[in-house]
């Protein structure tokens, strides 16, 4: 009797590094979703509250919310916008930084869910009061759900801006009932005389991971 195996998680693009040192140090994150369920309208609204704490029953997904974007900040410019604080270590730096952001496209909307604009971010760095707007390097899509990743090497705005909060905004993605996520993450390399030394090695590349996938390969 033989048992067939999960599915494989799709790889739209092969993992592979874009920096790596060795030196007394550690690879931080700053990161924060862009999508939450709506708790005061939609399917299972009532529910919300409890799900956002991670109490909720584990029979249901995300597919039984009706998801909406998070905005939380107060400028007209912006449909979805989130935080996250990035602490250097004292005496240390700034070595490398990628900014990686994404969501799924499924129904375009020329402004908050359009494929066209897919590479396109703002980004509130500490010490600064409005938005700079940035460009992919590389935008990475899978065909089979509109899912996307967009990538961009922001070393030197984080080396000059340091500690502190982040906030991006304008990620396009749908919001609705099927598969609707979208989010970021600043992925930081530092120096840090009191660490351990380390190799530190950060990766870049994209795949999509289903459920009853088996691991993606990298």
């Amino acid at each position: 009797l033989g048992l067939a195996s999960p599915a494989a998680a799709a790889t739209v693009r092969a993992f592979t590094p874009v920096f790596s040192a060795n030196t007394n140090g550690d690879v931080l994150m700053a990161a924060n979703t862009l999508m939450t369920c709506n708790a005061t309208s939609g399917t299972n609204s009532a529910n919300c509250a409890t799900a956002r704490a991670s109490t909720f029953n584990a029979a249901y997904s995300n597919n039984d919310f009706t998801a909406q974007y998070v905005n939380d900040d107060t400028d007209a410019s912006t449909f979805n916008a989130s935080s996250a604080t990035l602490t250097v270590p004292e005496n240390g730096s700034v070595l490398f930084a990628a900014l990686v952001w994404g969501g799924r496209t499924e129904t375009v909307n020329a402004t908050s869910s359009n494929p066209a604009l897919r590479g396109n971010v703002k980004l509130k760095a500490p010490g600064s009061t409005t938005y700079r707007d940035l460009t992919a390097s590389r935008v990475d899509v899978n065909p089979s759900d509109n899912g996307y990743q967009s990538y961009l090497d922001v070393t030197g705005l984080v080396a000059s801006a340091g500690s502190g909060v982040y906030t991006v905004a304008n990620v396009q993605s749908t919001t609705g009932t099927t598969d609707d996520y979208a989010g970021w993450s600043l992925v930081v390399a530092v120096s840090d005389p009191a660490a351990p030394a380390r190799n530190l090695t950060v990766f870049t590349g994209f795949g999509s991971v289903a459920s009853g996938n088996g691991m993606p390969t990298f």
